[in-house]
């Protein structure tokens, strides 16, 4: 069974993230209530999960150490 609240804030409270998020991802149709104006938590998770942007720059890889100079 869904896990349903009814409240946009309680959904962002369950989901991790702050209500603004929950707001503006609505607007960019990345998700959507349900139809009763309840939010069911697992799916909302998902799309955001399917719909998030990548990172605008890769992580950079790690680097290897430098040599250290050799004292003589």
């Amino acid at each position: 069974m869904p896990e349903m609240t009814a409240s946009t804030r309680e959904a962002a409270r369950r989901l991790g993230v702050s209500d603004t998020a929950i707001h503006k991802a609505e607007r960019a149709g990345r998700i959507a209530g349900e139809p009763d104006g309840q939010w069911d938590t697992d799916k909302t998770r998902r799309r955001l999960t399917e719909t998030a942007d990548p990172p605008a720059r890769p992580w950079p890889a790690a680097r290897a150490p430098r040599p250290r100079p050799s004292r003589v």
